[in-house]
Parts: C-alpha cells; structure tokens; sequence
C-alpha cells in the first residue's frame, strides 16, 4: 500500500467472506480487492465487478 502511496483504507462492500473491496481514505478514487491464495468463488471477478463501488 505504501508503495500505490496509500495511507488509510474503508472497507467497502464485501465480495465474498473475507474479500471486502478497500477504498482509501482520503482520495484517490480507486478500489482494491485484496485477496491472498486460492481464496474466492470461481466466479469471484464476475461478482466482485458487480459489487465495485
């Protein structure tokens, strides 16, 4: 995250358990889903697209 330049995150909706999409705070405009392994639905992507804030 330091790296992107980011500092503080809101957790934004959930995608699934565990896999909210994280939104920084303050700005930019720009949402993450963070997720590590084989973790997630096969059809993850589809849902998290749905679910972006």
């Amino acid at each position: 995250m330091r790296a992107l330049g980011l500092g503080a995150l809101r957790v934004g909706p959930a995608v699934g358990p565990g896999l909210p999409w994280m939104v920084p705070d303050p700005e930019p405009p720009l949402a993450l889903l963070l997720k590590s392994g084989n973790f997630g639905e096969p059809d993850l992507l589809h849902t998290a697209w749905t679910l972006a804030p």
